[in-house]
C-alpha cells in the first residue's frame, strides 16, 4: 500500500512494522500453573484495536498509547485519523484565540508551541500504531452511520481487521455494540476491560507514564488544558 512506501524515516507513522504478540500476564500464568489440568485458564488474547481521533485527543490518550507501546494490544490508525487529529487540534487553537480576542500577531505567536506539541504526540504514536489504508474497506455496509465523515473511521477498523474500535464519539457510534464485526467501546470502558484482562497492565501503564519524558508529563497536559480553555478542561481533565 501507499502507507508502506511514503516515508523511510524511522519515526514515521506510515512504516509497516512487524506486530509482536503480547506475552500473557505473569498473574495469568501463575494461576494456570496452579490450576488443575482440566480447568487451566487460557491467557488473555491480545486484540487488534483501531483508535479514533476523539480518543487520541481525549483524557485517556496517554494511557492508550502506553498500553499499546507495552504490547497489551495492537493499535491501528490511518491517514484519515491522523488528518482529523491535526484538523481538530488546529480548530481548537483557533477557537481559543477567538474567545481570547487575540489579534493576528498573538495568534501567530501561539501557533509554534501548539504545532510542536502535536508533532511530538504524532512522533510518539508513530512507532506504536500501525497504519492501514482505510480505502481498502468497502462502504456498502456503513449505512448505519449518519455522518459520512465517520465512514473512514469505521473503514479504518475494518481494514485493520480490528476486534475493537475505540472512540469517544458517542453521538454517532453506538458504544457497546458490535457493528461490521467490530466491538465499539469508549476509551474508559476499553481501558477497564484491558486492565481486567491483563492483571499487570494498570501498574505497567502507570509506571511507564511516570518514567516517560514529555509529552507524557503532567506539566505538558496542564499547558494544553490552559491553551484549549473550556474545551481543554473537558478533554484533558
Amino acid at each position: 500500500s501507499s502507507s508502506s512506501r511514503a516515508c523511510a524515516h524511522p519515526s514515521s507513522p506510515w512504516i509497516r512494522k512487524e506486530i509482536q504478540p503480547r506475552k500473557s500476564s505473569k498473574s495469568f500464568t501463575a494461576v494456570a500453573n496452579q490450576a488443575p489440568r482440566s480447568r487451566v485458564s487460557q491467557p488473555p488474547v491480545v486484540e487488534r484495536v483501531a483508535l479514533d481521533s476523539s480518543v487520541l485527543l481525549g483524557a485517556q490518550r496517554h494511557q492508550l498509547i502506553a498500553a499499546a507501546r507495552l504490547h497489551y494490544y495492537t493499535g491501528f490508525w490511518s491517514s484519515w485519523v491522523v488528518a482529523e487529529l491535526v484538523r481538530k487540534r488546529t480548530e481548537w487553537i483557533a477557537e481559543r484565540a477567538v474567545r481570547d480576542g487575540c489579534d493576528r500577531a498573538e495568534t501567530r505567536r501561539r501557533l509554534p508551541e501548539s504545532r510542536q506539541r502535536i508533532n511530538d504526540f504524532i512522533r510518539a504514536c508513530g512507532p506504536v500504531l500501525h497504519s492501514v489504508d482505510y480505502e481498502d474497506a468497502p462502504t456498502d455496509a456503513l449505512g448505519w452511520l449518519r455522518d459520512p465523515d465517520d465512514w473512514a473511521v469505521m473503514r479504518t477498523a475494518i481494514s485493520a481487521n480490528a476486534d475493537v474500535l475505540v472512540t469517544d464519539n458517542s453521538t454517532d457510534f453506538p458504544l457497546g455494540d458490535v457493528r461490521n464485526g467490530v466491538l465499539i467501546l469508549g476509551s474508559a470502558a476499553f481501558l477497564r476491560r484491558l486492565f481486567d484482562e491483563f492483571a499487570d497492565a494498570g501498574a505497567d501503564v502507570r509506571t511507564f507514564l511516570r518514567r516517560s519524558a514529555p509529552p507524557w508529563s503532567p506539566a505538558d497536559l496542564l499547558r494544553e488544558a490552559i491553551e484549549l480553555g473550556s474545551r481543554g478542561e473537558r478533554v484533558f481533565r
